[in-house]
C-alpha cells in the first residue's frame, strides 16, 4: 500500500474511532446521572467523579507497555469489546457501587483507547504531517465532547438511563466491527528486546528534559483547568447571578469555537513554529484565567473562557506533538502512559485545593492564586530545563 492510500486508509479509520469517542462521552455524562437518581445524594455522583478519574492515575502507566508490544487492532477490538460489555451491562445493574466500579472500568478503558490513539497517529501516519494529524484529532476529540454530553442529555430527557446505555452498548460494538474490517496493515515500531517497566518509563521522563519541561507545564496547565472547572458553577451561578444551564451553553459554545478554530488551524499548523506558539498560548491561557478573576462583565468573563479554552487547545497541540520527538519509538505507549498519569494527577489535586482554600478565600481569590501558582511553576520549568532550548529547537529550522 503506498503512502497517500496509507493514510486516506487511517484517516478515515480515525474517523471509526469517534463512535468510540462519542460514547465514551454519553457515558460520563449518563453515569453519575444514573447514581444520582438512584441514591438521591450528590456525594456519591462527586464519589463517581473520583472512581473515574483514579483507575487512569493508577494503571494507565501500566497499559501504556501493551501498546508497544500487542497489535493496535487487537488492542483496539478488545478494547470496544469490553467497553460495550460494559455498557450493556449496565442497563441491569442498579446498586450504586457496582456502577461506580463499572464507571472506573470504562473510564480506565477510554483513558486506555485515547493513549492507543495518541500511539497511532503518531506512529502509523506520516510524520511530516504528524501536526496536521494532531489538529485533527483534536478536532474528533472536541466534536464528541460537544456532541456526547448533548447526545446523552437528550437520550435522557426523551427515554431512560437504559436506553442511554444501549446506545454506547450500540456504538461501541460498531466501532469494534468496523475497526476489524477497516484497519490497514499496521507498520512495526517496538523492539521486542528493548527495556521496559513502569520505572523504566518515569526515568525516561525524568532523563529527558524536554519532556520533563512538557511534563511540569502540562501540570500547571491541568491545575489551572482543574481549579477553574471546580469554581465554574459557583462563579456563574453566585457571582454573576446567571442560571445552570449558562453553564453547559457556555461550555459548549466554547467547545464548538475550538472545533471551528482547529479546523481552519490545519491549513497553516505545518508553517508554524509550535515551539513558539506552545509556550506563548500557555502564557496568555494563563492570563486570561487570571483577568477572569478580575472580571465585573460576565460578558467579559465569557470572553475570556473561550478565548482561554482555544489557546489550550493550542498548548495541547504542541505538547503532544512535541513529546513524540523525544520518546523513544520502542517504548512509546509505556512512557505515553506514564506523563498521562503525571498530569492528571493535577486535576483531583486542583479539586482538592479548591475545596480547602474556599474556606478561606472568595473563589475570585482561589482563582488568581491558583492562577498565580501555576505560572510559578512555568517558569520554574522553563529555568529547570533551558540548557536543552537550542537554537535550532527555538528557530525550528532543518539542518543543511
Amino acid at each position: 500500500m503506498g503512502l497517500d492510500n496509507f493514510n486516506r486508509t487511517f484517516q478515515w479509520f480515525l474517523a471509526i474511532r469517534s463512535l468510540g469517542l462519542l460514547a465514551d462521552q454519553i457515558a460520563l455524562l449518563a453515569i453519575p446521572v444514573s447514581i444520582y437518581m438512584i441514591t438521591g445524594d450528590i456525594a456519591w455522583s462527586g464519589m463517581a467523579v473520583v472512581v473515574q478519574w483514579l483507575p487512569r492515575i493508577i494503571f494507565l502507566p501500566l497499559l501504556g507497555g501493551m501498546i508497544d508490544r500487542w497489535k493496535l487492532r487487537t488492542q483496539y477490538v478488545l478494547i470496544d469489546v469490553v467497553r460495550a460489555a460494559g455498557a450493556c451491562s449496565l442497563i441491569w445493574i442498579n446498586q450504586p457501587v457496582l456502577l461506580m466500579l463499572m464507571a472506573g472500568l470504562l473510564s480506565l478503558l477510554s483513558g486506555y483507547s485515547f493513549l492507543v490513539l495518541e500511539y497511532s497517529v503518531a506512529t502509523q501516519l506520516d510524520k511530516e504531517q504528524l501536526a496536521r494529524n494532531q489538529s485533527w484529532l483534536q478536532v474528533i476529540e472536541n466534536s464528541t465532547r460537544v456532541a456526547g454530553p448533548a447526545l446523552g442529555g437528550l437520550l435522557l430527557a426523551w427515554g431512560s438511563i437504559e436506553g442511554v446505555m444501549l446506545v454506547c452498548t450500540a456504538l461501541f460494538t460498531l466501532a469494534s466491527s468496523m475497526t476489524l474490517i477497516r484497519f490497514p496493515k499496521q507498520q512495526n515500531t517496538a523492539k521486542p528486546d528493548s527495556p521496559s517497566g513502569v520505572f523504566h518509563s518515569f526515568r525516561c521522563i525524568w532523563a529527558s528534559k524536554p519532556l520533563l519541561r512538557l511534563t511540569v507545564l502540562s501540570m500547571g496547565s491541568n491545575f489551572i483547568e482543574g481549579a477553574l472547572y471546580a469554581l465554574l458553577p459557583g462563579l456563574i451561578l453566585t457571582q454573576y447571578g446567571q442560571g445552570p444551564d449558562v453553564v453547559g451553553y457556555l461550555n459548549g459554545v466554547s467547545a464548538l469555537c475550538v472545533i471551528i478554530f482547529m479546523a481552519l488551524l490545519t491549513r497553516w499548523v505545518m508553517q508554524w513554529n509550535l515551539v513558539w506558539v506552545g509556550n506563548l498560548s500557555l502564557a496568555i491561557s494563563s492570563l486570561f484565567v487570571f483577568w477572569m478573576g478580575l472580571s465585573p462583565s460576565f460578558v467579559g468573563f465569557c470572553l475570556l473562557y473561550t478565548g482561554f479554552t482555544i489557546l489550550r487547545s493550542l498548548f495541547v497541540l504542541y505538547l503532544r506533538t512535541e513529546r513524540i520527538k523525544h520518546i523513544p519509538s520502542e517504548n512509546l505507549g509505556q512512557v505515553l502512559g506514564a506523563m498521562v498519569a503525571i498530569i492528571l494527577c493535577t486535576i483531583p489535586i486542583s479539586g482538592s485545593v479548591v475545596a480547602v482554600l474556599a474556606e478561606w478565600l472568595s473563589m475570585n481569590q482561589v482563582l488568581l492564586l491558583s492562577v498565580t501558582s501555576s505560572m510559578t511553576i512555568y517558569a520554574f520549568a522553563w529555568l529547570l530545563t533551558r540548557q536543552n532550548l537550542s537554537l535550532s529547537d527555538i528557530q525550528n529550522k532543518p539542518k543543511d
